[in-house]
């Protein structure tokens, strides 16, 4: 199975916009920047504690890695 390319829809939310990116390649996670509480929550485990990890898994043929990414906001 070949790579798919990374499909994009828009979230409209209450604290505003949310891109879901699906099929995110190694270079696409690369660019992102993470909160500093990537990986931990209180209600669940995540699958991926590193960015390393999630770009090793990214760069398998038939990943699908799927992110959720906010607009970071100005301070």
């Amino acid at each position: 199975m070949g790579k798919i390319d990374s499909q994009e829809a828009l979230l409209t939310t209450p604290r505003g916009d949310v891109r879901i990116r699906s099929f995110c390649s190694a270079a696409e996670i690369r660019q992102c920047k993470f909160d500093r509480q990537f990986a931990f929550h209180d209600h669940y485990k995540s699958l991926f504690t590193s960015r390393e990890l999630m770009e090793k898994f990214a760069a398998q043929p038939d990943a699908n890695i799927v992110l959720a990414l906010a607009a970071l906001i100005p301070s």
